[in-house]
């Protein structure tokens, strides 16, 4: 779970949230009426943020055996899954069609030019290895539980 979180926080704030709030940034110049329909995806992107430290935190606390309550992180978790999804759905229902709508192909490859390259370490050409080992663990996993 600390790999998955550790995976939330990073990947989405170097490469996939800075992409977005340029498209968004292009988008309020070209289609001011979509962009204020997407609304303030920054401040989601912070609190998704915030929300994913938090959760990778209480995990940390687990794992170091700290005495932590148990209703209160299974809260943080459905909190977590909740915004999460209710983002990821707002932005395939609302943003990435307006953005598709409204940018050119010009508009596109500038903000892929002002944006830093990063290739996902999990979805990527390249996977890093601490996802391989990941994945490897996850594969393993019901095997060693039913031995």
């Amino acid at each position: 779970l600390a790999d998955i979180v550790d995976y939330c926080l990073n990947y989405p704030d170097l490469r996939h949230h800075p992409m977005e709030d340029a498209v968004l940034e292009r988008l309020v110049d070209l289609d001011p009426d979509a962009a204020a329909r997407v609304g303030d995806l920054n401040a989601q992107h912070e609190a998704l943020r915030d929300l994913t430290r938090r959760r990778l935190a209480a995990i940390h606390q687990i794992l170091n055996e700290a005495e932590v309550d148990r209703v209160a992180v299974v809260m943080l978790a459905q909190d977590f899954l909740r915004t999460y999804r209710a983002h990821i759905t707002a932005e395939n229902s609302d943003f990435f069609p307006a953005a598709e709508a409204a940018l050119s192909d010009s508009d596109w490859a500038e903000v892929a030019e002002n944006v830093a390259e990063i290739d996902d370490p999990l979805f990527g050409a390249r996977v890093a290895e601490d996802y391989k080992m990941l994945h490897r663990a996850i594969m393993t996993w019901g095997e060693e539980q039913n031995s």
